[in-house]
């Protein structure tokens, strides 16, 4: 395959329809996620401008997409950017984050309420950072039912049981009563899982889900995520995590390709060039 040249972001769609190897929407097959030329600024006084600058991204349903790039290269940002949890001093500045057909970037706190958990859901980087230390566990899953459907408590109960012996931790009943700093990092970021999958969302985010773990539990973890309902077949989940096809992120912009080996976006140059 002849190497693509560098390339600004608003050629990319282009580029990318022409080489088959990519997955491109279509409308015989709309894609879980799309971005489209997303830009997000850096408050003053930031190292650059930018978090990220016109990202086109595509999450195909079915599909496990992974984002790489180096710390401080808008990784979590573009996550945080498709939940609508953008940091306060963070903003769009352009762009279209579509998910069901409705722009994210757009939408109503109301709307953005209702999807989390429920068409798009996050396991976050760090649990103890982002677990409430004041709630156990259960009531925090539970808090995800409750919000969401309408089940009675006996019925949400046996769900977030059902939920936790099946992302594998032991005795149930005692996760459900215990608080984070009770558990370990690899129960806790069990936790982080259980939450995000109790809904069966059609879009799985996963950041860096185990990066604060030992050898052994990341491992465990990412066969875990890739054993999830959904996860890596027919249905509409799509995750995040270290698989193929992988999306390589520079500082400024962020460019696709189908296999590791086969990188577009500028492997001759080095990640932190802020121009590819």
């Amino acid at each position: 395959m002849t190497e693509p040249s560098a390339a600004p972001m608003g050629d990319l769609r282009s580029a990318l329809a022409s080489d088959t190897s990519v997955p491109v929407a279509t409308s015989v097959d709309p894609p879980a996620l799309e971005l489209r030329g997303v830009s997000i600024a850096l408050p003053p006084g930031a190292d650059r401008t930018h978090a990220v600058t016109g990202v086109d991204l595509i999450v195909p349903r079915g599909e496990v997409v992974c984002l790489v790039g180096e710390s401080g290269s808008g990784k979590s940002v573009i996550a945080q950017a498709v939940m609508g949890l953008l940091p306060r001093g963070l903003k769009a500045t352009a762009g279209r984050i579509l998910l069901a057909g409705t722009d994210v970037l757009t939408a109503s706190p109301e709307w953005l309420r209702a999807a989390r958990c429920v068409r798009m859901s996050m396991i976050f980087q760090e649990p103890m950072t982002a677990l409430n230390p004041v709630m156990t566990c259960g009531a925090q899953i539970d808090e995800v039912l409750r919000k969401h459907t309408t089940l009675d408590a006996a019925q949400r109960r046996d769900k977030v049981l059902g939920i936790l012996d099946q992302v594998r931790l032991p005795d149930p009943p005692r996760m459900v009563a215990s608080y984070p700093h009770q558990l370990s990092g690899g129960q806790r970021q069990r936790i982080m899982i259980a939450m995000a999958l109790i809904l069966d969302p059609a879009l799985l985010i996963a950041d860096e889900p185990t990066t604060a773990l030992d050898v052994t539990t990341q491992a465990q973890i990412l066969t875990l995520i890739a054993m999830a309902p959904g996860c890596c077949s027919s249905h509409t989940s799509s995750v995040w995590s270290p698989r193929s096809p992988i999306g390589w992120p520079c500082f400024g912009w962020a460019n696709w390709s189908s296999q590791a080996p086969r990188a577009r976006c500028c492997p001759h140059q080095p990640m932190t060039t802020p121009a590819c």
